[in-house]
């Protein structure tokens, strides 16, 4: 690594991240940190990566435009790669369908549950938006057994923003961490067995909001599961059968390590199913950390197009191993990603979004949010076969 220590890294990378937005050329959109890019391939240099809207060839820029080929970070000379700026969408995406399977079994209905499959707030799939369940864990507040997905997948107040287009109005802003309303969520799919009440899992509990005019660092949210709907396997991912043992959660200096370490990535989501090395048809790749990333909620109402947005901040971008193929699509939303640290797993964040490709040839750009993050503003912990309790 470039840095004495991971969390020297962290620390020293964040500051000068700072130091370098607050002078950055007006061109500059956002900076981030990862894998450069050159002649349309990641290399195994790290760089600060300057997102611009447009490129333009050095002969066109004012000399104040010109980014340096190196950064200066305490003495150590770190690479710089200059990018066209994309802004980031939940769902709208629709990338190259390639070597996988849509709609797979993930969508089936599943008892006990497990993490990987398909919840929507609807009673059928096919009636409203459709995200995945990532895992199991326990609420450390009641110690009780949750669903963890993306609070735009289950959170009712969430989707009626998004149809809505009315972020601003949304009353639950001024709240650290919110309470739901007790609306229905459902495992289901176009099965007889799990259409309508008999498709029921859980309510949602709470959630992290989204703040407009904030940095948001996560896209999380909790849902009740059932003692019947539970086993002591539920911690499983499907389709993973490589995981064998319940995942424990990252720490901040593992997924600080795994975009210079390239650590091979895993998840199991509701419209693309499982993939990861030795999985599916490609691996998955962090190659950034994001730290100024927005996120449209762009889509279409009675045939007029409407958009939002808000800025999401301490992300991990991943990529498909696989040229153009992207590693998510609608309807992975909400998936868990883990990897392996030491041979043990560990979950490392949330698929919530996805961007276009940073180069030619390249497969769309994932972004999950954080486990470390996630864990701490949800204040939950994995489970590993331990006593819990449950809501019914």
């Amino acid at each position: 690594v470039l840095f004495r220590s991971v969390s020297q890294s962290r620390y020293e990378i964040r500051k000068k991240i700072e130091e370098l937005y607050k002078t950055r050329p007006p061109s500059v959109v956002s900076i981030n940190y990862g894998l450069k890019i050159k002649n349309n391939e990641y290399t195994n240099e790290m760089s600060f990566i300057f997102l611009v809207y447009k490129k333009k060839i050095i002969s066109e820029l004012s000399p104040e435009e010109i980014i340096p080929t190196y950064i200066d970070v305490d003495g150590i000379s770190v690479y710089s790669d200059v990018r066209t700026y994309t802004v980031a969408s939940f769902t709208q995406i629709q990338p190259p369908q390639c070597g996988y399977l849509l709609n797979q079994c993930n969508n089936r209905y599943f008892r006990p549950i497990l993490g990987g499959v398909a919840v929507s707030l609807e009673p059928k799939i096919a009636t409203g938006f459709k995200g995945t369940l990532g895992f199991i864990a326990v609420d450390n507040t009641d110690n009780t057994i949750v669903g963890v997905s993306n609070n735009h997948v289950i959170s009712e107040t969430y989707n009626n923003l998004y149809l809505q287009n009315t972020f601003q109005n949304c009353k639950y802003w001024d709240n650290q961490v919110y309470d739901g309303i007790n609306k229905k969520i459902y495992q289901n799919a176009d099965e007889p067995q799990s259409q309508a009440e008999n498709g029921f899992l859980g309510v949602f509990k709470r959630g992290y909001p989204f703040y407009p005019n904030e940095k948001n660092p996560i896209d999380a949210a909790l849902c009740t599961i059932p003692y019947s709907a539970f086993s002591i396997n539920s911690w499983m991912q499907y389709g993973m059968t490589g995981l064998t043992t319940p995942p424990l959660f990252a720490t901040t200096d593992e997924i600080d390590s795994m975009v210079e370490m390239r650590t091979q990535l895993y998840s199991s989501g509701a419209r693309t199913g499982p993939k990861g090395h030795g999985v599916g048809t490609f691996d998955l790749i962090p190659v950034e950390y994001m730290f100024n990333t927005q996120v449209s909620n762009s889509l279409f109402l009675q045939g007029q197009e409407s958009s939002s947005s808000i800025i999401f901040d301490d992300l991990v971008g991943f990529i498909s191993s696989n040229g153009p193929c992207s590693p998510i699509n609608g309807g992975d939303s909400g998936s868990c990603v883990y990897a392996y640290f030491n041979d043990v797993p560990k979950i490392v964040g949330l698929v919530f979004a996805l961007l276009e490709p940073p180069s030619p040839g390249q497969s769309n750009l994932g972004a999950f949010c954080r486990i470390d993050r996630i864990a701490s503003l949800l204040n939950i912990s994995p489970y590993t076969g331990q006593s819990v309790n449950f809501i019914n």
